[in-house]
């Protein structure tokens, strides 16, 4: 569960749709996927919150960045229509999309009820 701490490995940006994809392959815990815009206080907010719960992630766990302005076609393929926007993967599924900003705790609590018994 998110409450394990251990080392993390991932904390990028990604620039393009195969990047992502690859990371969705290699990637054998959840994947957080933050869409963000730079203009955007909710989204500096969100990277916040995103920060400080990455010392709580599982060591398999990563962290994306992507620029909502600069991937505008996939973004718009990915039914996104606002930052910030949060999606979750598992096991290169989505299983979660959150819009707007969350604190740490609800984000938290949103995680452990996703994947409940993943890092037992």
């Amino acid at each position: 569960m998110i409450s394990k701490i251990s080392q993390f490995y991932a904390v990028r940006r990604i620039e393009d749709e195969n990047e992502l994809k690859e990371h969705l392959v290699d990637t054998k815990g959840m994947l957080l996927v933050n869409f963000w815009a730079e203009w955007s206080i909710q989204c500096h907010n969100m990277s916040y919150v995103m920060r400080s719960i990455s010392p709580l992630l599982h060591d398999k766990d990563a962290i994306f960045y992507i620029d909502w302005l600069r991937q505008k076609g996939w973004v718009k393929k990915l039914g996104i229509f606002g930052v910030p926007t949060l999606i979750v993967y598992f096991s290169g599924q989505e299983i979660a999309r959150f819009s707007g900003t969350l604190g740490e705790t609800a984000l938290i609590e949103h995680i452990n009820t996703l994947v409940p018994h993943v890092y037992e």
